[in-house]
């Protein structure tokens, strides 16, 4: 019903009076589209393991899209517990949203309660969000980190200003937007052909996503207090930032620059970047085998540091 809202490619509605709202369509659809599977969470392993995972998926990530990282971890550690999600973007969402994302965050930190030890494995902006929203809610969990990757992120300044310019926006937004059109099947209008129906969604969201990352790079976006926050407050726990130097939405610089603020306000923090080849929060289809591998070696060692055995 929000595609059907946006006006054809070419209507002048797109620059005219409804500008205003044409922003706000976007803002919407790009609120359902941070998670196209809600506020759902996905569990598996036994409750008292004595390690949890807790995979935070990126803005348009399903959790079909994020299950082929839980099968990375599953692999080498079939006994520990993996809880997955992803947080839709409830600014646009009220009362209701916040209240649902309240809850999610909730049983994020129930599912975990009882594994003695935690790793967070956080994909983008949108992972990374939710995973300080997560510890500032249940201090409790980083009582029991023990490693953080953070996964084709972040992007963020913690003193001022917003993570991403104009351009940026519209990257993040019309990428996030098609993405889950193109993976969930969604149309504008009628059933069509797929190459007829993308063209005609472009059309349509493009203009409108322009509008809305206009504003959007005006305002001050909620990374960089959390980010500030994370730099405070956060454990100085051995820490792995993966990227990409093709990554269109988060840019490898933007990475390194998370990665040296962590070293130089924690100098006590293992900070370490692996560069792969893959777009953004993909890393996984184009480089299996040296995504495993990082993961696996960082996790390895992360517990052998700690005294904590991996069992296989």
């Amino acid at each position: 019903e929000l595609l059907a809202c946006l006006p054809a490619a070419g209507d002048s509605e797109a620059s005219g009076s409804h500008a205003d709202e044409l922003a706000r369509c976007a803002d919407l659809l790009f609120a359902v589209c941070c998670s196209p599977s809600g506020f759902e969470v996905h569990v598996s392993g036994a409750a008292d393991s004595a390690v949890g995972i807790v995979i935070l998926g990126f803005s348009g990530g399903s959790l079909k899209a994020l299950a082929p990282v839980t099968e990375q971890y599953r692999k080498f550690a079939p006994s520990w517990r993996i809880v997955a999600t992803t947080s839709p973007n409830v600014s646009c969402l009220g009362d209701r949203g916040a209240a649902l994302a309240e809850e999610q965050v909730q049983r994020v930190a129930k599912e975990v309660s009882g594994c003695g030890r935690i790793f967070v494995h956080a994909m983008s902006n949108n992972g990374f969000g939710l995973w300080i929203r997560a510890q500032q809610a249940h201090p409790a969990l980083a009582d029991r980190l023990v490693g953080a990757v953070f996964d084709c992120g972040i992007s963020a300044n913690p003193t001022s200003g917003g993570s991403f310019s104009a351009d940026g926006w519209m990257t993040v937004l019309s990428a996030t937007i098609l993405g889950v059109m193109v993976a969930e099947g969604w149309t504008p209008s009628e059933p069509q052909p797929v190459a007829t129906a993308r063209r005609e969604a472009i059309g349509r969201i493009e203009p409108a996503c322009r509008l809305a990352a206009a504003r959007l790079a005006n305002l001050r976006d909620p990374f960089g207090p959390l980010h500030a926050w994370q730099l405070e407050h956060e454990p100085a726990v051995p820490t792995l930032c993966l990227t990409s130097p093709t990554d269109a939405v988060i840019p490898a610089a933007s990475v390194h620059k998370f990665a040296e603020r962590l070293r130089s306000h924690q100098p006590s923090r293992r900070v370490s970047e692996a560069s792969l080849a893959g777009s953004h929060c993909r890393l996984f289809e184009s480089s299996p085998r040296e995504y495993a591998g990082a993961i696996q070696t960082f996790v390895s060692s992360t517990l052998e540091g700690a005294g904590v055995q991996l069992v296989t």
